[in-house]
């Protein structure tokens, strides 16, 4: 049990890591929340205001922290084991709900 806690901790964590957010900010000094209209730091709100370049970045960084935690545990625990389902909805809800962003996460889509 407390192996299927780790994992769904570290998949939270991973999940609340706003790349969509930092990177422009980091790399362009673009606020994407404030140039885009529903206020998310997503993927493709940095592909219109800041290239295919940096949006695919974003891109393939929300998707590895997702995959990464989920294929480590895959290693370590039981898929089939109902406790896994949690361990793969982590990152999803921990992208969210970030537990570094005052403001929420990202829509999840």
């Amino acid at each position: 049990m407390k192996q299927y806690v780790f994992y769904m901790a570290l998949g939270f964590m991973l999940g609340g890591l706003m790349f969509s957010q930092w990177l422009p900010k980091l790399l362009t000094g673009t606020d994407i929340r404030a140039l885009s209209g529903d206020g998310n730091p997503g993927a493709f709100n940095v592909f219109r205001h800041c290239g295919a370049a940096l949006g695919l970045l974003c891109l393939s960084l929300d998707l590895l922290k997702g995959f990464i935690p989920v294929y480590i545990a895959l290693g370590r625990l039981d898929a089939g084991s109902a406790l896994f389902a949690p361990v793969m909805a982590a990152p999803v809800l921990g992208h969210a709900l970030s537990p570094f962003e005052r403001v929420g996460g990202g829509k999840c889509i």
